[in-house]
């Protein structure tokens, strides 16, 4: 592992984690969501490269480039091809050991908050809760890695990786679903958990192009009745070639849809324990 960018701003309340494979276009707009709609003091945000055959670091060093002033962001990446086959679990344990902060929140680049000051909505959570996030309907113990926070302390001792095994031939597999995120959910379940509810929601329709690679549907999750996030499920990353660049349709589809939430963010934020409009009277 490479330390390309460390942050000195150690100790923050919030250790916001990403993990980049070919989401370059979700991250430029976590990035605004995170420093338009929240406290930067609050947070370091912590971006791993997982991106193979051929690593995003450049690409990455640009996005973050006007934020670093900061001094609060940190980037991160394999230094050998091997290390970058790795699975998800394996960048968010890098990014874990390496937190200082009271909370860890394990964020996709395609999980977005629809709402402004997120971070402040799960600083009250956190503090009536062990740990928080999106429920799962197939299975209800597990809290995803799209979108789970804990108290670091909690899990520290634990890993995302997926829990392996073989089959009857011998083949690695994950055991009975436990995949990315099930050991820190695992560690934490018995102790006091909010888990945001799923609720109907449609992405809009913003031209041909918006849909071009993109699932129609997406799961969405609600709090005290507004939707709070909403999780595109990479985009229908699954159709998209490993060793090919992205297609650009499917870029411009992305940018578009980040623009959208972000711009969602900007009109409802919390505040004082409650959801208030922007600018109303």
């Amino acid at each position: 592992m490479i330390h390309v960018v460390k942050s000195r701003r150690r100790n923050r309340r919030w250790t916001v984690a990403l993990v980049n494979w070919k989401s370059l276009d979700f991250i430029v707009y976590q990035l605004k969501q995170l420093y338009q709609h929240n406290d930067p003091a609050k947070f370091t945000v912590s971006i791993f490269d997982a991106t193979f055959p051929k690593h995003q670091i450049a690409e990455l060093l640009e996005i973050t480039s006007t934020y670093r002033t900061q001094e609060n962001i940190s980037l991160f990446g394999w230094t050998t091809r091997r290390e970058r086959g790795r699975p998800h679990g394996a960048e968010l344990d890098r990014i874990m050991r390496e937190a200082e902060s009271e909370y860890f929140l394990s964020n996709d680049p395609d999980f977005f908050w629809v709402r402004g000051n997120h971070l402040g909505l799960l600083d009250d959570v956190m503090d009536a809760h062990r740990s928080c996030g999106t429920e799962q309907i197939v299975s209800p113990r597990h809290i995803p890695a799209w979108c789970a926070a804990y108290r670091l302390e909690d899990i520290k001792h634990t890993s995302w990786e997926p829990v392996h095994g073989r089959d009857s031939e011998n083949r690695v597999v994950v055991v009975d679903g436990r995949d990315t995120g099930w050991m820190p959910s695992e560690a934490t379940e018995t102790r006091s958990r909010m888990l945001f509810r799923t609720c109907p929601f449609m992405p809009p329709f913003l031209g041909p192009v918006s849909y071009a690679g993109n699932q129609l549907t997406c799961l969405s999750y609600q709090h005290a009745g507004c939707v709070l996030g909403t999780h595109m499920f990479r985009g229908k990353y699954i159709l998209e070639p490993t060793k090919k660049p992205t297609p650009e349709a499917w870029r411009a589809g992305r940018s578009l849809l980040g623009q959208y939430y972000l711009d969602l963010a900007g009109r409802f934020t919390y505040s004082q324990g409650e959801w208030k409009q922007e600018n109303s009277k």
